[in-house]
């Protein structure tokens, strides 16, 4: 016995031994014959020519804004995983989607710039713009009929053909959901096509809005991108000057790619930035194990971190302004632990994310199991603040306001279908989440704090606190059975 131990010990020592640390700073050169502390490597693109091994560590410096994606396919292993991490001191280094967008052209009141990527979202001093959009925000057309393929409204003759032709569309196709499509023909009818049929058909009278067209853009803060001719244009507030001021351009599809079967994998301290789709991705059930711990996730176009893998575990980390949904935990993913996250001003836009009726959310588990969701901070979202729909997942101790800023049926907390039970929710606080009717004609429903829907069944809602709300607390709908509600306030 004591020959088997010290041959496994030796091993671990080996491995360990055999580990490498990789620096990386903008600062650095990927031509360097030596990587250490004073001779960094410089680009991603060299990061992701390294063959990572069990317990290799790569460490991005401080204050350093790294452009492009990382993708991952090493395993490590429990006791020596491949860390991400940072070296130095100040800010956390950025893995950024996004590119410089410098030496604009003036035309008249707007600006001009060639690309030389394709692009999805706009930022000038890290505060994203708005696809230019008619009418301008807040304010609605109305359809008089819809189905999930079109829809008709007689007000359409008024409007220039050029408004319509080319455009986007997002549609507020029920109290819960905007949608957005293409626009793939106008007959001069009164009749939109869709490109891409939408899940609802819309209800009569509900608000919607084209977007993203040249000939819409006349406000201050709106861009248009142009994807055939590659050319970025863009409206500034009156004496700003987009040169002086740090604009980038989302390009990059994903910041962090967990791929194949990478499995102990650690990623700390470090913000992830900026990319058009989803900031990390566990693309599969291969991703166990993975760490994400004190990371900044924010502005990303679709997704903060979705989730496909099992048995990983997201903490003290800081969501914000993701336009989809910032952590979502689906397509097969399970046994999930997420805590002690904060997550601020989610979903902010309508017609930006998935566009379907999940879009919105802080944290969305889609019919996912064994998942573990406590003590997180969820402020401001345009839909849900924790959707948990499966079996046998316990979400406790979050605190949860502001949320259903954008929707109106829907809660801070939410569980929906027949495929969810054996949940429970405890010691949960809610509180200032009413909803939004904008767009809806005759709303005829009031959001609750806490919603269970369409059959939700064998779960338990308990000792949660619901304050500061005029609307409902806790809301059963049609279908549920066998839950047991007790010791709430």
């Amino acid at each position: 016995m004591k020959r088997i131990i010290s041959l496994f010990s030796m091993l671990v020592l080996y491995n360990i031994a055999n580990a490498t640390n990789y620096y990386f700073a903008v600062s650095g050169n990927d031509s360097n014959a030596v990587n250490d502390l004073n001779h960094p490597y410089k680009t991603l693109t060299k990061l992701n020519k390294i063959l990572l091994a069990a317990g290799d560590t790569v460490f991005f410096k401080c204050n350093d804004v790294f452009r492009g994606q990382i993708t991952v396919t090493a395993k490590g292993t429990s006791s020596n995983p491949i860390v991400f991490t940072s070296y130095g001191t100040g800010n956390k280094p950025v893995i950024s989607g996004a590119e410089i967008v410098s030496g604009w052209t003036k035309v008249d009141s707007m600006y001009e710039r060639m690309l030389t990527q394709k692009m999805n979202n706009f930022f000038i001093n890290d505060k994203e713009q708005i696809p230019a959009r008619y009418p301008n925000i807040g304010r609605y057309l109305t359809y008089d009929s819809s189905s999930k393929n079109y829809l008709k409204d007689a007000s359409l003759t008024s409007i220039p053909v050029s408004y319509i032709n080319g455009s986007q569309v997002c549609l507020h196709s029920a109290q819960w959901c905007w949608e957005k499509s293409s626009i793939a023909a106008y007959n001069n009818n009164e009749k939109i096509t869709f490109g891409t049929a939408v899940r609802l058909p819309g209800l009569f009278n509900y608000g919607y809005f084209m977007y993203d067209n040249i000939a819409l853009l006349d406000t201050a803060n709106e861009f248009k991108f142009d994807s055939v001719s590659m050319k970025l244009t863009y409206q500034p507030p009156v004496g700003v000057v987009p040169d002086s001021v740090i604009a980038e351009a989302a390009v990059y599809n994903t910041g962090f790619a967990i791929q194949g079967t990478a499995s102990y994998i650690v990623i700390k301290n470090i913000q992830i930035e900026k990319q058009t789709n989803i900031g990390i991705y566990l693309a599969g059930a291969g991703n166990q194990h993975i760490r994400v711990e004190q990371c900044v996730v924010g502005h990303q176009y679709n997704y903060g971190i979705l989730d496909k893998g099992k048995y990983n575990e997201i903490s003290n980390c800081l969501f914000k302004e993701v336009d989809g949904i910032a952590l979502m935990v689906s397509g097969g993913g399970s046994s999930c632990t997420i805590h002690h996250n904060s997550f601020h001003n989610i979903g902010p836009f309508r017609n930006s994310g998935v566009g379907t009726e999940i879009n919105g959310s802080a944290i969305l588990l889609g019919f996912s199991d064994s998942n573990y969701i406590h003590h997180n901070d969820i402020d401001s979202t345009g839909y849900c603040g924790i959707s948990a729909d499966g079996t046998n997942n316990l979400v406790e101790k979050n605190t949860i306001k502001n949320v259903m800023l954008l929707n109106n049926d829907g809660a801070a907390i939410k569980s929906f279908g027949a495929g969810s039970y054996n949940n429970i929710f405890q010691n949960n606080f809610v509180t200032t989440s009413d909803g939004n009717t904008e767009g809806c004609y005759k709303p005829d429903f009031s959001t609750p704090a806490i919603y269970f829907d369409f059959n939700v069944n064998n779960t338990i809602i308990r000792n949660n606190t619901v304050y500061g709300r005029t609307q409902k607390g806790i809301f059963q709908n049609a279908g549920d059975s066998n839950n047991t509600i007790e010791g709430n306030v």
